[in-house]
């Protein structure tokens, strides 16, 4: 069995808070390939759950993370999503990747 990692341990989703499971780090297309990977723009990709456009479960790519609190991310574009549970294959082959999150 795979493991599980919540990025929080925090209560289950309150409702109302856009949350989004299986999720990883990608950079948004928009990055110049050349360009060195810490100006890249970070986005998190997953199944999102409580979403007001989307049926629960519908894979997404947010827009560029802005801030990191209390276990969300918080956008550029204002959007606010706890984290749920990583995808193990991406936590497996980037075992720091709750790293970037810090």
């Amino acid at each position: 069995m795979g493991m599980r990692v919540r990025f929080s341990p925090t209560a289950p989703n309150k409702g109302n808070i856009m949350r989004i499971e299986n999720w990883s780090i990608i950079f948004d297309g928009k990055s110049d390939p050349y360009q060195a990977p810490e100006l890249r723009h970070s986005c998190v990709m997953g199944k999102v759950y409580n979403h007001r456009e989307f049926k629960d479960g519908h894979n997404i790519i947010t827009s560029t993370i802005d801030k990191v609190e209390k276990g969300c991310i918080i956008t550029q574009s204002g959007s606010n999503y706890e984290l749920g549970e990583i995808n193990p294959k991406y936590l497996e082959t980037y075992p720091n990747a709750l790293d970037v999150l810090k």
